[in-house]
């Protein structure tokens, strides 16, 4: 396919279509080794290549992007996570609650994390594994429903009222909101957001040293099928369960 990034680079890409891989890429704007090209330069290749391998999967309907990657999976998630009241969000995801705390206050950690994090010069994250209840047909139903300039309407306002401190009134607001930007029927109707999670794994640690990335894992479910996302969480001291969630949601 042919397509032109930012700056009106040319782009000739071929891309398997059992997996995505790129097997021929060519452009005139670049430096044709990754090490010589600018920032700019290494991030418009990129992207080139990642609107490539979604263009395919999105138009054609092959599996050249895994379900993590996928922009309408994330942006459900994010949706289902923005519209969670407080307490179901910190029974899905309360570990970085606690395990932020144990970094900034005399607290228990959720996992222990390699003592070398501590001291050496990496870069570490958490992250946990989101595995999705809805059956395929729901899911495909709701993700229909995520036009961009609503759905970014609708989390950026969700993200307003998780951070409001105000448990009581969120459920109630969220849901009023919820049906105000037309997520209100069909599936969204009649389940809860605690109904849209089947589970989720233990929280990881993955960390990176120069260009390789690093992890130890937790409690993987006991599932015959891979996760539909991934929240990566940087380590910060989040004031509230509600200031996490909303945290969670932007990112």
């Amino acid at each position: 396919m042919n397509l032109r990034d930012n700056d009106g680079v040319e782009h000739v890409l071929d891309v398997r279509k059992s997996d995505g891989e790129i097997t021929a890429h060519q452009q005139d704007g670049y430096p044709d080794e990754p090490s010589e090209r600018s920032p700019d330069g290494v991030r418009n290749v990129t992207q080139a290549q990642q609107y490539a391998k979604y263009y395919v999967y999105k138009d054609c309907g092959y599996p050249t992007i895994s379900l993590q990657e996928d922009p309408d999976r994330i942006t459900l998630v994010a949706l289902i996570v923005a519209a969670m009241d407080t307490d179901t969000f910190e029974e899905y995801f309360g570990d970085f609650y606690q395990q932020f705390r144990y970094h900034h206050e005399d607290e228990d950690p959720a996992i222990e994390i390699p003592d070398d994090l501590y001291t050496e010069d990496v870069f570490y994250y958490y992250t946990t594994e989101i595995f999705l209840g809805l059956d395929e047909t729901a899911e495909a139903d709701l993700i229909e429903q995520l036009q961009d300039e609503t759905v970014q309407e609708y989390l950026e306002e969700a993200e307003s009222i998780t951070g409001s401190g105000d448990v009581a009134a969120i459920a109630d607001e969220l849901s009023a909101l919820a049906t105000e930007h037309g997520f209100g029927g069909g599936e969204l109707q009649t389940l809860a957001p605690e109904q849209w999670i089947e589970t989720t794994s233990g929280l990881h640690v993955k960390w990176e040293i120069g260009d390789e990335i690093y992890g130890e894992f937790n409690d993987e479910p006991d599932l015959d099928r891979g996760p539909d996302a991934e929240l990566e969480l940087v380590p910060h001291e989040p004031e509230s369960m509600e200031a996490l969630q909303e945290y969670a949601v932007h990112n």
